[in-house]
């Protein structure tokens, strides 16, 4: 369990800000960035393998998968109020992340 509960986010910061202060505990930070990166990764293969020329990192960049892994937002609101996916990318794949971190809660 990451501990939701035990921590509350600040809204409203810019995304470096809020990379300095993460709501996990050093080493479950790593795994999340890890698995939201494997994450992003294969919504890059199911791109190309539509036909479409997609990358991970035109996807998500390091320092959004490392700001959604220090802050972890539950909620799709509160993913937005960080303000560091483009639109297009939160609209297409921005629930995506947030079942994710609350699937893997349950196994961290």
């Amino acid at each position: 369990d990451f501990g939701f509960g035990a921590f509350v986010h600040k809204f409203g910061s810019k995304s470096r800000n809020l990379q300095n202060k993460a709501v996990l505990p050093k080493e479950k930070t790593q795994m999340l960035v890890d698995h939201i990166t494997k994450l992003v990764s294969m919504w890059a293969d199911e791109k190309q393998m539509n036909g479409n020329k997609a990358f991970y990192w035109n996807i998500m960049n390091k320092d959004e998968t490392n700001t959604i892994s220090t802050q972890v937002p539950t909620s799709m609101e509160e993913l937005s109020s960080f303000g560091i996916l483009g639109e297009n990318i939160e609209r297409e794949n921005g629930k995506r992340p947030i079942k994710s971190i609350a699937g893997k809660s349950a196994k961290i």
